[in-house]
């Protein structure tokens, strides 16, 4: 797989050894417990019924990872059948129940065991030195285990033995750490066959190395805190969600799987996943901060293929829209991300998950109804009628809801990964009305800006719950209006019914005003639809009085006439047919006005794409904006008398089939004759990847 195409860089923490370690031959063993700045012993006798509870804990963790890498490997392939794919997502749930029966006692899932987390430290014959995690089950383990509480290590999670480094980096102070060790041994008598002089070698010996292995692989960075006190309270986490969170973010995955941009790929990046994490984005694992920052595009890289249904025909090609969250996952929370399987991505929700907050937000969900079909071909109808679907989180603190921002973006035309944004996530949007509504996906005009309401769980079988709602801002509105008026054409010009009332009202509003001004569709944006309405009243009456300027603002101003709505084309017509009617009236000379004239109706007709188009220009060219006309010949006559009836000619003969995919040109070039069909880069299976071969 070409780097270039993978999602993210991934910085983790190197894979536990614990299967190494329990390879060896029995000898005391030796761990540091960060949460309590403890040491604990094992002695030999002991040492393989904890390596066998530590490898156990690993080779499940492990097993649900492995499971997750090959479901998206059968996903990703262009030879894998629907069937294949539910196959794999059976050895996923497998994997994860099974993983989720041991730990069901556990204090991450209801349970009352603690799962501890443990440092390796050297011992005499092994020379790993702290570069790894190990988890267990307090109830399995404790009663081989003596602790020794660390010399003046008054506070816990280690604390006492952190300083801040040159850079500011948060680190363990060598000096500290070998002076408590040093009065550990000197203070504390172990048992004849363990030795004093063990602990004295650590001290003297291997703590030095230690250090310089634990502050290189583990990070205990922060962002800047308000205070000194507040800073050293931050310094660290070692409750039970950040421990969770760890257990499941280090674990230590061997499939040769290559992978691009799924939830699960994002958050793993182990083993042999080649390069799958060189470019964008950024997944880091901080050891001490208990957080995972993320960046996921949903539902994978290449994102939805958006349709619309058509009667008696095939479904309409929309385009590929995808969502991209970013944001840090920590505790259960994150666990739940992690380990699960689906999604679940609120809207309007505080952090608690209760309505009416104002945070957007993930959490992880149980997906067992994931569907390989849907999976495979990823499809979301935009007429669809969308529930929330899915399950609760198996992880016990998993209520919450971790705050998320991002956007939506669309595959730019004759593209196969050039995503552009048109709509904006931030963490401090607020449910709106619009959000109830039962479409999958609708789009509102809420506090003056555009939203972009898309229900996830329509498409459960993908592993996604809940909602998303993006803003489009000013800065993403230019895209905005690209991509919509790709959708149109892409649907040929049928009417796509996701726009809310209010919410086309201030769009047709909003492209009226800014031809009949000579600016830009950011000029209006942000205002009110009352507000619109009375500055669009206001420039039709002065259309009427102003009849020449009006054509020459149209002939000279039109910046964004190649993504004017066909409602908007009609209008203007209108407006223009007003105009010379007007100025025939007035007596003016038709050498001072038809050439304008003829420029600002040949700008109106060469961008229209199709025949259903043609005709629902004539439809709309009316004196109101967005209503209909009952004589569509009227419209057509003018254009023939403006442009001539060789061009109205061209214009009934143009395409009667959408050709999505494709740049839009004008539909006098030769470039418009030689586009036919989907274009190779927008087809969900261009021909190269066809084949009739299964997986086994």
């Amino acid at each position: 797989m070409d780097g270039s195409n993978s999602i993210a860089e991934s910085r983790t923490t190197p894979s536990r050894d614990t299967r190494e370690v329990a390879s060896l031959a029995p000898e005391p063993l030796f761990f540091l417990r960060p949460e309590t700045s403890e040491i604990y012993v094992c002695d030999a006798t002991n040492s393989t019924a904890v390596l066998t509870e530590a490898a156990l804990i690993d080779e499940l963790v492990a097993g649900l990872f492995a499971t997750q890498a090959a479901t998206r490997e059968v996903e990703i392939s262009s030879s894998a059948s629907s069937e294949d794919m539910d196959r794999a997502l059976r050895d996923e749930e497998e994997a994860r129940d099974k993983l989720y029966k041991e730990l069901s006692e556990t204090k991450a899932f209801s349970g009352g065991d603690d799962m501890m987390e443990l440092v390796s430290l050297p011992s005499e014959k092994n020379s790993y030195k702290g570069r790894t995690l190990t988890y267990v089950r307090s109830s399995k383990v404790k009663n081989h285990f003596r602790t020794y509480k660390l010399a003046k290590a008054e506070q816990p999670e280690m604390k006492s033995v952190l300083v801040k480094d040159q850079s500011g980096r948060t680190v363990i102070d060598k000096e500290k750490f070998v002076k408590s060790l040093k009065l550990t041994a000197k203070d504390v008598k172990l048992k004849e066959k363990i030795g004093e002089h063990v602990v004295a070698k650590w001290a003297y010996q291997w703590a030095p190395s230690f250090v310089e292995e634990f502050n290189k692989n583990f990070n205990f960075k922060r962002e800047a805190a308000p205070s000194d006190e507040a800073e050293q309270e931050r310094m660290v986490d070692f409750s039970r969600g950040a421990t969770v969170l760890r257990l499941f973010g280090t674990a230590n995955v061997t499939a040769g799987a290559n992978v691009d941009g799924t939830l699960a790929d994002a958050l793993k990046g182990k083993g042999k996943i080649e390069a799958s994490y060189k470019a964008k984005g950024d997944i880091s694992f901080a050891l001490a901060e208990g957080r995972v920052g993320i960046d996921l595009y949903l539902p994978d890289k290449r994102g939805w293929h958006l349709f619309l249904p058509v009667a008696g025909g095939e479904d309409a090609e929309l385009g590929c829209v995808r969502v991209e969250i970013g944001g840090n996952l920590t505790g259960f929370v994150g666990a739940s991300v992690m380990g699960e399987g689906g999604l679940e991505v609120g809207i309007g929700r505080d952090a608690t998950g209760k309505k009416g907050g104002d945070i957007q937000g993930i959490r992880g969900v149980r997906a067992k109804g994931r569907s390989g079909r849907q999976l495979k071909q990823k499809k979301m109808s935009v007429v669809m009628e969308g529930d929330l679907g899915g399950e609760v989180s198996a992880f016990a603190g998993a209520e919450g809801l971790l705050a998320v921002s991002g956007g939506m973006s669309w595959l730019k035309p004759e593209s196969r990964d050039d995503y552009a944004s048109f709509a904006e996530i931030k963490p401090s949007v607020a449910a709106q009305a619009g959000a109830g509504g039962t479409a999958a996906f609708h789009i509102a005009y809420e506090k003056q800006k555009l939203r972009i309401h898309c229900k996830l769980g329509a498409c459960w079988g993908a592993g996604l719950k809940g909602a998303v709602e993006a803003t489009v801002s000013p800065l993403t509105l230019g895209e905005f209006v690209l991509w919509f008026h790709y959708q149109v054409l892409n649907a040929g010009s049928r009417n796509l019914g996701y726009f809310q009332k209010n919410a086309w009202d201030a769009y047709l509003h909003i492209q009226a005003l800014a031809i009949l001004t000579g600016k830009r569709f950011s000029d209006f944006y942000g205002q009110s639809v009352a507000e619109l309405d009375r500055m669009y009243q206001e420039r039709k009456a002065w259309v009427k009085t102003h009849a020449l300027e009006a054509i020459r603002l149209i002939a000279t101003g039109l910046q964004e006439a190649g993504v004017l709505l066909a409602e908007v084309k009609g209008f203007l017509l209108e407006m223009l047919q007003e105009a010379q009617d007007s100025l025939i009236r007035a007596g003016q000379e038709a050498m001072d006005w038809f050439q304008d004239l003829f420029s600002a109706v040949q700008i109106l007709t060469d961008d229209i794409y199709l025949q259903n188009e043609y005709e629902n220009v004539k439809q709309f060219a009316s004196q109101e904006l967005g209503e209909k006309n009952t004589d569509t010949a009227i419209a057509e006559a003018f254009i023939g008398s403006v442009l001539g009836p060789a061009r109205v000619a061209q214009l009934q003969q143009l395409k009667t089939e959408p050709t999505p995919g494709f740049y839009i040109v004008p539909n006098t070039s030769f470039a418009y004759r030689l586009q036919n069909g989907t274009h190779v880069a927008w087809m969900e299976s261009p021909w190269w990847q066809q084949s009739d071969t299964r997986m086994a």
